[in-house]
């Protein structure tokens, strides 16, 4: 299936109203198509990006075409062979999962997603290979172009934001570094039914950990939650020639709330029996993140000192205070004795 033939999206479900900015202008350094960057990463968090009419950009999706020709026989392995790749090290985020959409048709069936992440220091061996089905290891140089091409046009975005937030240079790139050793991932996503779904965990409304995300949706699953009181979730119709990108939470605590994280969920389409995504994450450096933690845990341990050497010291003046007023009472006390006795 070609990008550009995507399959025809019903014309009878509300969609959400995204901006759609043009790779090309942005390469060309546009104001007014960089002004809209900015307005909808301020005002949703959602766009979508024309890819045609750039080598960059047709190249990406010529490399999903070859990406989503595996999805389809990587969830078709048996549980029990994908089961052998959840992952259980410590923040590992990598690997199998499978969760609860949290959402629920007139029939009572559950959306349920599965989810398998792979890591780009990895794919980039940057560290050590993670386990893998064998029809992953035969596309990894694929899986490399891919993160490759990614990160260069989410470079490009994070630049132009730097400049209209008026950073200092470089400092949003420099957080994403293509080499940086951190969470970074390409992340596959299969929608699909479940009728009974106690023993699956659920997962609603959420948010990305990562900074920002490009994706892919075929027939199309994804739906976001516009800002705003009394907002209703509407579905993101994948458009040819485009990639949906969202920003996530952490790009709106790097740039302290001026850039809004998105609020979405991957469900299925009405009537679809199933549905897929493709998708890049990606994240800060995990040091620049241990970092924070180091500094924040400094502060708070400065703070408690202080607060400390306040309290000994609020101590200290009330118990010279006490002092002083035991020495007053008992001077007091023997002048009075003494008249007593003279009187």
């Amino acid at each position: 299936m070609l990008t550009n033939t995507l399959p025809r999206f019903p014309s009878d479900i509300p969609t959400a109203p995204l901006l759609r900015l043009s790779l090309s202008k942005l390469q060309s350094h546009d104001i007014t198509e960089t002004h809209r960057l900015l307005q909808a990463c301020e005002e949703i968090g959602f766009f979508y990006l024309d890819l045609q009419d750039t080598n960059i950009g047709n190249n990406l999706l010529t490399l999903s075409d070859e990406l989503f020709s595996t999805t389809e026989n990587l969830f078709s392995l048996s549980l029990d062979e994908k089961r052998k790749y959840v992952f259980t090290y410590p923040n590992c985020h990598h690997g199998y999962r499978i969760h609860s959409a949290g959402v629920v048709d007139r029939e009572g069936i559950f959306d349920v997603n599965e989810l398998y992440n792979i890591s780009k220091t990895d794919i980039l061996n940057l560290t050590p290979p993670l386990p893998a089905p064998p029809l992953l290891h035969l596309i990894r140089p694929t899986l490399k172009s891919f993160i490759h091409t990614s990160h260069s046009i989410i470079t490009l975005l994070l630049t132009l934001l730097n400049s209209s937030l008026s950073l200092p240079d470089a400092t949003l790139p420099k957080l994403h570094s293509l080499t940086a050793l951190n969470d970074d991932q390409v992340r596959f996503v299969k929608s699909s039914s479940l009728s009974q779904p106690s023993s699956t965990p659920k997962i609603g409304r959420q948010t990305d950990f990562s900074s920002l995300a490009i994706l892919f949706s075929r027939p199309g699953g994804l739906q976001v939650l516009p800002p705003g009181q009394g907002a209703e979730w509407a579905y993101v119709e994948p458009l040819p020639g485009h990639v949906i990108v969202n920003l996530g939470d952490a790009m709106a605590k790097f740039t302290k709330g001026m850039l809004l994280p998105s609020v979405y969920r991957v469900v299925r389409l009405p009537g679809e029996p199933e549905g897929y995504s493709l998708g890049y994450c990606v994240g800060v450096e995990d040091e620049i993140i241990s970092r924070k933690k180091r500094e924040l845990r400094e502060r708070k341990e400065k703070k408690k000192k202080r607060e400390n050497r306040e309290r000994e010291e609020r101590q200290r003046r009330e118990k010279e205070s006490r002092v002083s007023i035991e020495r007053q009472r008992k001077e007091r006390r023997e002048r009075r004795e003494r008249r007593e006795k003279m009187s």
